[in-house]
């Protein structure tokens, strides 16, 4: 049997209290004979018991205790945490809204005193050569949005990149279109991408194709012409900043690749509501989650109420606890 110790249910409290479901007939001294534990110690657990709303005495009966549903005493104590961790969450989302603000004022300042650097390629060789430069020099991250090389989606050169980037320690995450799960020859390469190591998630539009480097170097992909795409690279200036935004944005709406992506595997929520689910188990509070999906407050608070109809919640904690057990977070 589980413990209730973080009900405030110690281990001798919790036994008394089994012992009297299965004999509520007995007194103290049967109690204390039938756990081998000694008068004052079962005392001391009723009375623990009967604080918890767990046990009360009776009143016909002098010596006599009856045990209660455990919902009248723990229940509470469930909400209670799960308002305590709302507001903790609450407060985490706070941080981080006071966090991304100094980010922006320290981006501001760093800006001011750099300028930016960006270059062009508009042939195909020197755009590859490029790429496979920043892949070499990244250090901790990469993140893509769509193909890996902005060029040739499956190329040789691009199988090159993905490689040298997945062996040598770096987190790489990867948004595909949702369409490429309806390709055979597109599914199996994003397998191929996930079984390397990388991170990979769909969702059902892109805003662009780059390929962003330690979260200061961006690759974006530009207008095709007669020799390939034409590939712009951005460092150290504001515009890398709000692009790294854009993904993590697109990041938190997409859905990783081995989660069911069809209305009826995922219980008939659309991907508005996956992306709602998504952030609730980051912990953004209503006022964050208006800002991101620019929907009005009470039109969070009805989807959320919604949504919490789907799983059978009550609460953002128990949202969450159902959403994992689906396989849905």
């Amino acid at each position: 049997m589980s413990s209730l110790a973080s009900f405030g249910v110690d281990s001798k409290a919790q036994a008394v209290y089994t012992t009297l479901l299965a004999h509520p007939n007995w007194a103290l001294g049967e109690i204390a004979e039938s756990l081998q534990i000694s008068p004052p110690e079962v005392k001391s657990a009723l009375h623990h018991l009967i604080k918890n709303s767990l046990l009360y005495a009776s009143s016909e009966k002098t010596g006599r205790y009856i045990p209660l549903d455990p919902e009248v005493g723990l229940v509470p104590v469930i909400e209670r945490i799960e308002a305590e961790l709302d507001a903790r969450r609450s407060q985490l989302a706070r941080d981080r809204a006071t966090i991304s603000e100094l980010r922006h004022k320290y981006t501001d300042l760093t800006t001011r005193h750099s300028s930016i650097t960006e270059e062009t390629f508009d042939n195909v060789e020197a755009a590859e050569a490029k790429l496979l430069a920043l892949t070499k020099k990244a250090r901790k991250q990469i993140d893509i949005l769509g193909n890996f090389e902005l060029i040739g989606e499956g190329s040789p050169q691009e199988d090159a990149l993905i490689s040298k980037a997945l062996s040598s320690d770096l987190a790489v995450r990867s948004i595909l279109l949702e369409s490429m799960r309806n390709s055979a020859p597109q599914a199996s390469r994003a397998s191929w991408i996930s079984t390397l190591g990388a991170d990979v998630r769909t969702a059902p539009t892109l805003p662009s194709r780059m390929v962003i480097y330690d979260r200061s170097t961006v690759a974006i992909s530009g207008a095709e012409n007669g020799s390939g795409a034409e590939v712009a690279v951005i460092t150290a200036s504001a515009a890398t900043h709000a692009l790294q935004e854009l993904f993590e944005l697109v990041w938190i709406g997409s859905s990783p690749l081995e989660s069911p992506h069809n209305e009826s595997d995922r219980g008939a929520l659309g991907s508005r509501e996956m992306a709602l689910l998504r952030m609730l188990a980051a912990g953004l509070t209503d006022d964050g989650i208006a800002r991101q999906l620019d929907v009005s407050l009470r039109t969070v608070r009805r989807h959320t109420s919604q949504l919490f109809e789907k799983l059978t919640a009550r609460s953002r904690f128990q949202a969450g606890a159902e959403a994992a057990r689906r396989g849905w977070i």
